[in-house]
């Protein structure tokens, strides 16, 4: 009768299959390392966020966080559009002699 019969496996199968298994270990011991080095640096990353009302979870918290800066950016751009405007003004009046 054969040996190789159904169900049965020789020592070269074993050997290629502990091979195979050894080659999975090593891959699930990398995946389990990166998932690690991803975990700790998403870790540090929200560490590193800044304690600003801006990411709040809480919706009108956050909405005012944005229209206060949205005030504070008009009132800086408004003058400085007041103070080029005043210098216009000055030197056009310097000119024509209103002064």
């Amino acid at each position: 009768m054969d040996s190789m019969g159904t169900g049965q496996v020789n020592r070269d199968q074993m050997r290629e299959l502990q091979r195979m298994v050894d080659r999975l270990e090593i891959q699930v011991q990398n995946l389990e390392r990166q998932v690690q080095q991803q975990s700790s640096y998403i870790d540090r990353r929200i560490r590193d966020l800044p304690d600003s009302d801006l990411l709040s979870p809480k919706f009108l918290t956050r909405a005012f966080a944005v229209l206060g800066h949205q005030i504070v950016a008009s009132l800086l751009l408004s003058l400085i559009f007041y103070c080029i405007f005043g210098l216009f003004a000055g030197f056009f009046a310097a000119l024509l002699g209103l002064r």
